[in-house]
């Protein structure tokens, strides 16, 4: 009976943590994150080359915490965000996920046996936090990551990741602003889908 409860016990402290992803800090949301990618990646470890196979993984382990509209809207910049009807930026989210994804799917179909770790953060951090981790490469190379993360009510969320000092948001805001200052996030929607 005790072995019972103890097993009942841990099972629903697993689906407490899991379930309630707003109790988890920074680092531990990210860990989380890292953990559910990598166990699905060795799972699925004959597939990677479908990427089918590894957009289902991203958008089920990965999604879930990025916050896209603060991600899409710093893409697009304040101005336009603001300025931008609420179809135009329900379109851009959904065709930026679909970007997010095709990025990670490509990074992720070089998997091999790669591990994270994840450094503690400095302080307390209430509503901000900075979260550097490395991705170790089976052959010892290091890729230094950075999440940008800021807290609501469902828990930790990324608004940005920086791989190597690179930030994604700079990134494809770099990509898009031309395209913005043509014909608004109307414009950039209309290019997307022809992708």
């Amino acid at each position: 009976m005790k072995r019972l409860l103890s097993a009942a016990c841990l099972m629903f402290a697993f689906l407490f943590v899991s379930g309630m992803a707003y109790a988890l800090s920074a680092t531990q949301t990210i860990q989380h994150v890292g953990d559910e990618m990598i166990s699905a990646l060795q799972t699925h470890q004959g597939q990677l080359k479908d990427r089918a196979v590894i957009r289902k993984i991203v958008n089920k382990a990965l999604l879930p915490y990025v916050d896209l509209n603060s991600m899409a809207g710093r893409v697009i910049g304040r101005t336009a965000w603001v300025h931008a009807s609420s179809n135009n930026k329900a379109e851009f989210q959904n065709r930026f996920k679909h970007v997010l994804i095709n990025t990670y799917s490509a990074a992720l179909a070089s998997y091999d046996r790669d591990t994270l770790h994840v450094y503690p953060l400095r302080g307390k951090p209430t509503q901000i936090a900075h979260v550097k981790s490395d991705i170790v490469r089976r052959n010892g190379q290091h890729i230094s990551m950075v999440y940008n993360m800021k807290k609501g009510a469902s828990g930790w969320k990324i608004y940005d990741v920086s791989i190597e000092n690179v930030s994604i948001v700079d990134n494809y805001k770099a990509q898009y602003a031309s395209v913005i200052q043509q014909g608004g996030l109307a414009l950039l929607n209309a290019r997307l889908a022809r992708r």
